[in-house]
């Protein structure tokens, strides 16, 4: 298929841009010593730009690693080598005003003899030095200089906070680190404080006190610095000498308590629409209540995790859906802190290992050979958080066998997974992942083939390449079954049978209700080629274009008609321009282009989004979206305006309140008259973080 063409040679293309990489000199280091320091830990690559003017950057190796952790790579910076530890400790006094919280770690020979390929050229080094590896440019203009946007500066607080949360400290610690990195913004203080209260909770007590210490040399005044004050004092005391009599009862009290935290929020929400005759009515009104808490205990050998994740909606109309109560997560976690072995039992969700979401049930994690570990789940698929009780018509169950890091860039796993619906086989396939990370290039594969049907299920690839001029580009393409290849799928359109079993009741056998299932399930492909490029410091310019096509499904007769869906083709291209700090330091503003073209339809947008900080507790985020779409099949015209505006006020360092309006005017052209709707929508509520 022409798309198919496509597909191999944009692959082939972007597999040939990722085979180069840099090489960079730097001082003569004596690589048999095995301390380092680690400087900085962030998601970004680090900028030399960024980096103080030290003679001891100069005269020790500068070096970058990376790792992989839940989908997203993660950059160190090391200086290196040193002999003794306590020559390391000496070094790291000494830079800790410039990198709060670095460490001395001792690192493998492997990274030792390989670190000459990342090492980096420090500020006020010899102009004949050898340049650095070429290093990524950030993705926001925003981030450059000018200072980092507000955007970005949300996304990494709103990260960092749901990882504290979670109970993830260290995720939390690095990226509050990386919001801390860049120059003084309207989030540093918060992101200081937070970054002490995940130091202490994740039992770094001296990298704690260390960071209180720091946020009120340099915010001595006002109610957060007195609780900074507390928090320290409260360390000061914990780390008082004990007689040795005392000693370890403390321990084993402090040791066995229990840490709670999470987030409450309630938002009332309503929607009306406005019909071509001028007819309004409220389509939605509701009040939605959500609760994530996590309660952690850790001991010298164990950590005891539970999670709850909940919410409810009190409809407010009369004739509207009705209340509406969902769990999303529910479970017990438990895991070895000296090996790699954890158990989790509840409602959780998992996507790997042919694991197709949420489900009830347990997963085992077994790390028996370094770099190598198995993972074991067996439960019962939920179909919707809204279901309270354990769904026992299905059954799944799998191993995964996961490998890696190696090089410092390579992660993967293989795996095997069935699924069991009432008395037959819903999905039996095996699949694996691969995952390949540098500073520069990524490139992250999933297959998924079902042995039972014989047939593919799932095959994504997704690569990145960033050049030495700054410029990323991006590459995605994906082939799946839709929805995801089951035995079930005979189901769909199917009112008469609310079971597989009931299929089979009919007369029909396995193998004519598995061709129900492959006539019902149609196959999507597409491919995305995207690029983004920094104009300079304050602008940035990105753009993509897609492709897809479905294969549309055939349609069955038996027990009820069901009618088929046809094929598909459609093509899409879009382009952002991106500015920040244009009007006060951390707004940004977005202007965006997009042209759509399916079988049915073309659209044209315009899309501006702007957001503005106003002192240190306002935000205002006002949008608007143009669309102009002509209907292929009746030769109509369509204009679209879609304009909102949200309002952010934080009140407390823990609580915000949040209020967005939005509205939506359409006109439609026909041949003897002109049809005009429209929609409106308001949410306001509050968040609690606790």
């Amino acid at each position: 298929m022409p798309l198919r063409s496509l597909s191999l040679v944009l692959a082939a293309l972007a597999f040939l841009g990722m085979a180069a990489t840099a090489r960079a000199a730097g001082p003569k280091v004596d690589t048999s010593s095995p301390y380092a320091l680690q400087l900085m830990l962030s998601t970004a690559f680090p900028d030399p730009r960024d980096l103080p003017d030290l003679e001891v950057l100069r005269t020790h190796r500068l070096y970058t690693t990376s790792y992989t952790r839940d989908g997203r790579v993660w950059y160190r910076l090391r200086l290196g080598f040193f002999a003794t530890a306590k020559d390391a400790a000496r070094r790291q006094a000494e830079l800790e005003p410039f990198f709060p919280g670095n460490w001395v770690t001792r690192v493998a020979w492997e990274e030792r003899s390989r670190s000459a390929d990342t090492a980096m050229v420090p500020p006020g080094a010899a102009a004949s030095t050898a340049p650095a590896a070429p290093a990524p440019s950030r993705k926001a203009p925003a981030e450059g200089s000018a200072g980092i946007s507000k955007e970005r500066l949300d996304e990494l607080m709103e990260s960092a906070r749901q990882a504290l949360a979670e109970g993830h400290y260290a995720d939390a610690i690095r990226t509050y680190t990386k919001v801390l990195e860049y120059p003084e913004h309207a989030r540093s203080r918060d992101a200081l404080e937070l970054l002490g209260l995940a130091r202490e909770r994740n039992g770094q007590a001296a990298h704690a006190k260390a960071v209180y210490e720091r946020y009120l040399a340099r915010y001595p005044e006002g109610e957060a610095s007195d609780r900074v004050r507390q928090r320290l004092a409260g360390l000061l005391t914990a780390r008082e000498p004990l007689p040795e009599k005392l000693r370890a009862p403390k321990e084993q009290t402090e040791a066995a308590q229990w840490d709670t935290f999470g987030g409450l929020s309630q938002f009332y929400r309503r929607s009306t629409f406005t019909d071509p005759l001028g007819t309004t009515r409220v389509v939605q009104s509701s009040l939605a209540t959500d609760l994530d808490l996590t309660a952690r205990r850790r001991t010298e050998r164990l950590d005891l995790r539970t999670r709850l994740s909940a919410g409810y909606v009190y409809d407010l109309l009369s004739d509207g859906p009705g209340n509406d109560r969902r769990v999303s997560s529910l479970y017990a976690e438990a895991s070895r802190r000296t090996s790699n072995l954890s158990a989790r039992l509840g409602r959780q969700s998992r996507s790997t290992g042919g694991v197709l979401g949420r489900f009830d049930g347990l997963l085992l994690n077994l790390g028996f050979l370094p770099r190598t570990s198995l993972s074991l789940v067996g439960g019962y698929p939920v179909e919707s958080s809204t279901i309270m009780r354990v769904q026992t018509d299905k059954v799944v169950y799998g191993a995964t066998l996961n490998l890696g890091t190696f090089a410092e860039a390579f992660d993967m796993n293989v795996y095997y997974v069935a699924q069991q619906v009432d008395s037959v086989a819903d999905r039996e396939a095996v699949g694996g992942e691969l995952r390949y990370f540098r500073p520069t290039r990524s490139l992250f594969t999933l297959v998924d083939y079902d042995i039972l049907f014989e047939a593919l299920n799932t095959f994504l690839l997704v690569g990145s390449w960033t050049t030495g001029t700054g410029t990323t580009w991006n590459l995605t393409l994906d082939e799946r079954k839709s929805p995801v290849l089951t035995t079930s799928n005979a189901l769909i359109g199917q009112p008469l049978a609310d079971s597989v079993d009931a299929l089979l009741a009919t007369g029909l056998t396995e193998e004519q209700v598995r061709q129900m299932a492959l006539d019902e399930t149609s196959t999507q492909r597409s491919a995305t080629l995207g690029a983004s490029t920094p104009l300079n410091s304050k602008f940035q310019l990105s753009g993509d274009v897609n492709v897809s096509e479905g294969t549309g499904t055939q349609g069955v007769s038996f027990p009820v008609i069901v009618d088929p869906i046809a094929s598909s083709h459609a093509y899409a291209v879009s382009t952002d321009l991106t500015g920040s700090s244009l009007i006060t330091s951390g707004d940004i503003a977005i202007v965006g282009l997009r042209y759509t073209n399916t079988e049915s339809s073309n659209t044209s947008s315009v899309n501006l989004n702007t957001r503005y900080p106003i002192g240190r507790t306002w935000r205002v985020n006002p949008r608007v979206r143009f669309d102009f779409r002509r209907n292929e099949r009746d030769g109509t015209d369509q204009w679209t305006t879609s304009p909102s505006l949200r309002l952010e006020y934080r009140a407390l360092r823990r609580v915000q309140f949040e209020v967005e309006a939005s509205g939506e005017w359409s006109t439609r052209h026909l041949t003897v008259d002109t049809e005009r709707t429209s929609a409106f929508f308001l949410s306001a509520g509050y968040r609690i973080d606790f």
